[in-house]
């Protein structure tokens, strides 16, 4: 249907009105920065971050599907080295976070899942509160990790409120955002094997890995991330009706992306959410080939991560617990410290004021030698530093999310032949990589995994609109 010439123009005064306002404070920054600069010439640095964040924000103010989708894509390391070096991380971090105020404010106002945004917000005023009453032991890590949590909020709302408004827009809009994803996995894969060089092929050993493998702070971090890839590419090759050989390569690329990791939390994900989506799309014969993984084995390098906390002897791993990853130690003393301030906790940012010789009396700790304390479970990390309380707000947001998902699963298990399937099959399979993330390892602090989680995570509500037809099944959530 042709839409008349005169709507046409008033949606474009009023798209136009709604921006000036963002359009002149972007000018006047600009012009402020320029005139700095020419003042002070050693500000160049700074100021042209600066001009460079706000040259994205124009660039996302008149596409912000594309400029999202392109953020997404585009390999988190290489992102980050490239921000660092020119002064731009800050910034574009700001940029995301105020343009979601923005989105928020002019657009419709969704909120997706209602109990994970209140939960959400509570979560950030306790943390708010706790900088507040100068119950801040790190306040530099704080304020930093503060912001970090307001990124992963911005960029789930911002999802939710740039998206289509009609049900087919909002699909393909969370389909695209689900391959941006896999291709910044990719990205950061070749990355990483550029790094490794032909050792990756020869001694497969963990000790060769550098410690940015993929440009991602840790190999640890890069684990994760790919499994975030392979979540993304196996349920569409499971449920493909077409380019089924193309998904197939894909799905195998990142599953051996995962096994070069040397990740072991990112294997238990992966295997878990592999056998989770073939029992619910009852692929009955590609289970019986699970089995075969155990031939993993036979590589040396994941026979040596498998078996190297034993190597010790036995009885170095019955008194470090956990086979030897010495986890069971640290939670156990962890958690008696966290009862002394069971309530509210002992403030933001504590953890980060820890170090081993606190309470192990030596100055590193755990087989990697790690120099600070690290919770390596996200529940113990928010009941030291929010308490009972932040714990309970925490696991109320994230129990509507998976309330939410799962009665989404359960839709999806009676339409897999449907267009939204892929799409709630991916949200689980990310779910549960970021959930053993966050049971043996710090995963609210592993920003690439949980950035893109949080994308995926507001997707889930995109699919959901898209099927309001059959709501009856489909259980979705209101905005």
């Amino acid at each position: 249907m042709l839409v008349p010439d005169h709507k046409v123009r008033r949606d474009s005064v009023k798209r136009l009105h709604n921006h000036t306002g963002v359009l002149a404070m972007i000018g006047m920054l600009s012009a402020l920065m320029l005139g700095a600069v020419v003042a002070v010439p050693d500000l160049w640095p700074a100021a042209g971050g600066g001009i460079a964040a706000l040259v994205v924000m124009l660039a996302a103010i008149a596409r912000p599907r594309r400029a999202l989708i392109g953020l997404v894509a585009f390999p988190p390391g290489l992102l980050a080295l490239i921000a660092g070096r020119i002064g731009l991380s800050n910034p574009l971090m700001y940029a995301v976070i105020g343009a979601s105020f923005i989105a928020f404010w002019l657009g419709p106002r969704r909120v997706g899942h209602p109990g994970l945004v209140v939960g959400y917000i509570g979560i950030l005023g306790l943390m708010s509160l706790s900088m507040l009453r100068n119950q801040v032991p790190d306040a530099f890590g704080a304020a930093g990790a503060l912001t970090t949590f307001f990124f992963y909020g911005a960029l789930y709302s911002l999802v939710l409120n740039i998206a289509p408004a009609d049900a087919s827009g909002r699909r393909h809009f969370a389909d695209a955002l689900h391959i941006a994803v896999l291709v910044s996995v990719l990205g950061s894969g070749l990355i990483a094997l550029a790094q490794l060089g032909p050792s990756v092929f020869t001694a497969f050993n963990v000790k060769l890995f550098p410690e940015d493998t993929g440009l991602l702070y840790s190999r640890t971090h890069f684990g994760y991330f790919v499994a975030l890839g392979f979540a993304a590419a196996f349920p569409r090759w499971l449920l493909a009706r077409e380019r089924r050989l193309a998904w197939a390569g894909l799905t195998a690329l990142t599953m051996a992306l995962v096994v070069v990791s040397l990740t072991r939390g990112a294997w238990l994900g992966s295997l878990v959410l592999a056998v989770a989506l073939m029992l619910l799309t009852r692929r009955w014969l590609l289970l019986g080939t699970v089995p075969l993984t155990a031939l993993f084995a036979l590589i040396p390098g994941v026979r040596s991560r498998l078996t190297s906390d034993l190597a010790g002897g036995a009885l170095l791993a019955i008194q470090s617990g956990a086979a030897g990853s010495h986890r069971v130690l640290l939670w156990a003393v962890l958690f008696g410290v966290a009862l002394r301030a069971p309530w509210l906790g002992h403030g933001f940012g504590y953890v980060s004021s820890l170090y081993p010789s606190i309470f192990f009396g030596d100055d590193q700790f755990v087989t990697q030698a790690n120099a600070l304390v690290y919770a390596h479970n996200d529940l113990l990390y928010l009941l030291l530093e929010l308490g009972i309380i932040g714990v309970a707000m925490y696991v109320a947001a994230a129990a509507n999310w998976w309330a939410s998902l799962l009665r989404s699963v359960r839709w999806a298990q009676k339409h897999v032949d449907s267009a939204q399937a892929p799409l709630v099959l991916t949200c689980l399979g990310a779910g549960i990589i970021v959930l053993i993330a966050q049971s043996v390892d710090n995963g609210f602090f592993i920003r690439a995994v949980f950035e893109r989680f949080a994308v995926i995570a507001a997707t889930l509500w995109l699919g959901q609109t898209a099927v309001r037809h059959d709501e009856t099944d489909f259980g979705g959530a209101e905005s």
